[in-house]
Formats: C-alpha cells, sequence, structure tokens
C-alpha cells in the first residue's frame, strides 16, 4: 500500500504512554483523548520517536487518537507503536460501508482485509480537534459529536442548509436547536452527492 506524500494521517495509539514517545500530550489534551466522544487531537510532534515522514509530510503536529472500540484494543493489545487508521475510501470518495463494495474500489490499495458481518448504517469520519489559546478548536465535527445538536441562544426558522461545495457539512435548524450532519467532504464525484442526498433526505424526514 503507497502512502500519501500530502495529507496527513490519522494515528491510532494503544495509551497515552505510546502517543508521548511521539508527541507532547498536555493535560487538556489527555482529557479530550480519553473522552466518551474519542476525537482525533492534533498534537505537536516533538517526543524523543518519529513516524515514518510519509505519515504527516512537512507537518510539525500529528493527529492522535486512543481506540474507542473493542476490535481497536484487540488489534492494539501488542503494539507499542501507532497505527495508521485512514478511512476505507479513495481519495475524494465517501468511505465503503459493505464488504463487497470495499472488495471492489479498494482492491488496488489495500493487501490484507479484516471483514465483518455487522452492517454500517451510516458513514462517520473521525471528530479533529485542536487545543489553541482560544481553546478547544473542532476543525472536523462527525463521530461523538454529530448529529448531536448545538444549542443557540435565539429560537430560530426551521432551515435546512446545504454547505458548500468542499468540505461539505449539512446543517437543519429547529427552534433553538441546530442539529449537523457528520463531515461528508468534497462533492466532487457522484458517490459523495448520493451520501449528500441522503443526508438531506434523513433531515427532511426528521
Amino acid at each position: 500500500m503507497t502512502l500519501s506524500k500530502v495529507t496527513p494521517f490519522a494515528l491510532m495509539a494503544r495509551d497515552l504512554a505510546v502517543i508521548q514517545s511521539y508527541a507532547r500530550c498536555e493535560a487538556d489534551e489527555q482529557e479530550w483523548l480519553e473522552s466518551a466522544a474519542a476525537p482525533l487531537v492534533l498534537l505537536d510532534a516533538d517526543g524523543p520517536e518519529r513516524v515514518a515522514p510519509e505519515v504527516a509530510p512537512g507537518q510539525s503536529t500529528l493527529g492522535f487518537m486512543l481506540p474507542y472500540s473493542p476490535l481497536h484494543r484487540l488489534l492494539l493489545a501488542d503494539w507499542d507503536r501507532p497505527l495508521v487508521m485512514t478511512s476505507g475510501n479513495l481519495s475524494d470518495e465517501p468511505q465503503c460501508t459493505a464488504n463487497d463494495e470495499a472488495g471492489e474500489r479498494l482492491a488496488q490499495i489495500a493487501d490484507l482485509w479484516l471483514a465483518h458481518d455487522r452492517e454500517i448504517v451510516n458513514r462517520v469520519d473521525d471528530s479533529v480537534l485542536r487545543i489553541a489559546s482560544g481553546g478547544v478548536q473542532l476543525t472536523r465535527r462527525a463521530r461523538g459529536y454529530a448529529p448531536l445538536s448545538i444549542r443557540v441562544k435565539r429560537l430560530l426558522p426551521t432551515v435546512l442548509a446545504l454547505g458548500g461545495h468542499l468540505k461539505n457539512t449539512v446543517a437543519l435548524s429547529v427552534g433553538r436547536e441546530v442539529i449537523l450532519t457528520p463531515h461528508i467532504g468534497d462533492l466532487d464525484n457522484t458517490l459523495s452527492v448520493d451520501v449528500h442526498r441522503r443526508a438531506v433526505d434523513d433531515f427532511v424526514s426528521f
């Protein structure tokens, strides 16, 4: 499998000790890593160990997350270094959600397969956040945070916002709640447009 030379990859580590071998992780960042939402947290890459340069080319930060499923814990139990965890999709396409679909669309980039008979109902990316001087910045609102609503101060009309062409997310305002879909991505192909339409249909039926 060929690693990207442009886009940094997400990393998953067995525990905080492994993360701290590769990145500086402050107390507030640890809290977010260990939270129920288990987001990907961007950390300064100044630990004593280094990842391969192809993992995060030209980056001073690394995106780390901890295991958030029993399967992850089983896979990482004997690993004292991080593993790259990236979505099951080609660049700019939505994730595969069925074993047959993955076998067809990802045949040229995957060497081995770990399949499951549990159906994936909704595509969800990993949420991404970082701690900055102004507080927490959620740069991608997805698993663990969407479709949870955002509470606003004033009563809003019911509005469906379809999002932009790039980095797309759909939003629906109802009363004092704004409900966001997980990150959909760029609408440059028919597969992504189909995911977008499904998100809109789900909101309309809500």
